[in-house]
């Protein structure tokens, strides 16, 4: 296929503007004035140098060491270079996350919601890394569209970079996996998956497991699991925090088994949500992998929910300040339960007009 003479100059145009922006962005970030300042707090580079990955309780990366990997090409750069660099491939993401559509108005309002709400702002200031699991759900809802093992191991290897996020969504995309697909693609996603987990664990599993068992916010002022929350209160008895625990486990499970079984945003986005308010430890950044996977399909298919979502993400701009920090987690464990529900009540609703999928004599899915 030939590149006309000025798709080609569009082509070379766009790629330098591309460059340009993310060298602006390197710039201003390897300036920012961070001394005496909480920017940056949770920056995972300064653990990761010499090829090498440092796990602590404190003070450790607490990420498992084969999506941890991929950050190495720029662990060794400037604390403040590899920030900026990872910021902007957070923008990035964040863009390519927009669903494409014919919709022009739609389309960039998706793009403005995204780039500038709260959850992107805190992450980046943060230096979180929720945008690689945000590209690794993508990635998995594409390979288990397309019944690509491929793609479904790269992106299962990114988003289980904080797995109390993942922890109901991926044993569900195995089961939908080993149903539908052809035995050979499963196994071979499967295979191309163990090959590179074991080997990295075997290397640092162990470290990474007692970082991770050590966690030492769960529980606090910033863990916004339902628990967590339900157990600051001191007023509400351990049976019905178990009881209430207990109710969205089966819930989640119910709604998922008994809608239509394809893996798309919206069931991503409820399973996650579950996963989030059920872990024994979540935090509040984790709340904008709802909306660059869940908020912005539901704003093609159902505006006012996609809306909504963004609308209350963004109420705590106001908010963000030292006096409002014992709210800052009851409010996010109180947007997950409202994205849970609407996630829940979508699916449902689909459940009622979605045309039944049923096994092919291959493994494939047909209609």
């Amino acid at each position: 296929m030939r590149i006309g003479k000025y798709r080609l100059w569009e082509i070379i145009f766009l790629a330098l503007v591309v460059i340009g922006m993310g060298v602006v962005m390197v710039i201003f970030f390897a300036n920012l004035p961070v001394e005496n300042t909480s920017l940056g707090i949770d920056l995972i580079f300064d653990r990761m140098r010499g090829g090498d990955i440092r796990y602590e309780v404190v003070n450790g990366l607490r990420n498992p060491p084969w999506s941890a990997i991929f950050f190495m090409p720029i662990a060794n750069f400037d604390m403040r270079v590899a920030w900026g660099i990872w910021s902007y491939i957070t923008l990035i993401i964040l863009v390519l996350a927009v669903p494409t559509t014919r919709r022009k108005g739609i389309f960039f309002l998706s793009i403005a919601l995204m780039l500038t709400s709260f959850p992107t702002l805190r992450v980046l200031a943060d230096g979180q890394i929720d945008a690689q699991i945000i590209a690794g759900v993508l990635l998995i809802v594409y390979a288990m569209r397309h019944e690509n093992p491929y793609i479904l191991t790269l992106g299962a290897l990114w988003a289980t970079a904080k797995p109390q996020a993942v922890f109901l969504f991926m044993p569900f995309v195995a089961w939908a996996m080993f149903r539908h697909w052809k035995p050979r693609n499963w196994m071979l996603a499967g295979g191309l998956t163990l090959a590179i987990v074991i080997p990295l664990s075997i290397w640092r599993g162990r470290e990474w497991l007692a970082a991770l068992g050590g966690t030492y916010q769960a529980g606090s002022i910033i863990d916004m699991s339902i628990a967590a929350a339900l157990n600051r209160l001191e007023f509400v008895p351990s049976p019905l925090i178990l009881a209430v625990w207990l109710l969205i486990l089966l819930l989640s499970i119910a709604i998922a088994l008994l809608t239509p079984p394809t893996i798309t945003r919206e069931k991503a986005s409820f399973l996650i949500s579950a996963s989030l308010l059920l872990a024994p430890y979540s935090a509040g950044n984790s709340v904008i992998i709802i909306l660059a996977v869940g908020a912005l399909a539901l704003l093609q298919t159902r505006f006012a929910f996609g809306l909504g979502l963004f609308i209350l993400a963004d109420i705590f701009y106001p908010f963000n300040r030292p006096a409002f920090i014992d709210v800052y987690a009851y409010y996010w464990t109180f947007f997950l339960s409202v994205s849970w529900l609407i996630f829940a009540r979508v699916l449902w609703t689909s459940r009622v007009r979605a045309t039944p999928l049923t096994p092919h004599p291959d493994g494939a899915l047909s209609s």
